[in-house]
């Protein structure tokens, strides 16, 4: 005997199809995916170059640009250019300040470039979030 399943549906002509993307073009889409295809290859340079174009692509959709400066952020961190990095991250935190993936982040790079007392500022609002940060916290002041 063959089961086949009864739920299942076609998406009908027309439709549009839905997603947890937002409003956003194909080319911001083809773009964004593309740069994270770069990331996982290791290629940051490339992603980057995707992404600058999917920023061009975005209409005015801050949560939308936030992602972009977040991947940006994280892929200039990779080619060590931290300044750039810490400048992207910074502007998703204008955006949403308690965006703990960002906060996370900018860790990362404070301790990566051994900038201890900035590590500690971050450190102590992740606290907020997860109280495990306290043993960072005290290796930081060691």
């Amino acid at each position: 005997m063959f089961l086949v399943p009864v739920g299942g549906h076609a998406q009908k002509i027309g439709e549009q199809p839905t997603d947890d993307l937002g409003n956003v073009s194909d080319v911001f889409q083809e773009n964004f995916f593309e740069a994270l295809k770069q990331q996982g290859n290791e290629n940051y340079e490339l992603a980057l170059q995707s992404l600058d174009k999917a920023m061009s692509a975005i209409q005015d959709d801050k949560e939308t640009v936030a992602a972009v400066h977040f991947e940006m952020g994280k892929n200039l961190a990779k080619l060590k250019r931290y300044q750039e990095a810490e400048a992207n991250f910074d502007k998703v935190l204008e955006w949403n300040p308690n965006k703990i993936e960002v906060i996370e982040a900018l860790y990362d790079l404070y301790f990566e470039q051994k900038d201890y007392d900035s590590a500690i500022t971050i450190v102590i609002k992740l606290i907020k979030f997860d109280e495990d940060y306290k043993e960072d916290l005290t290796n930081l002041y060691n």
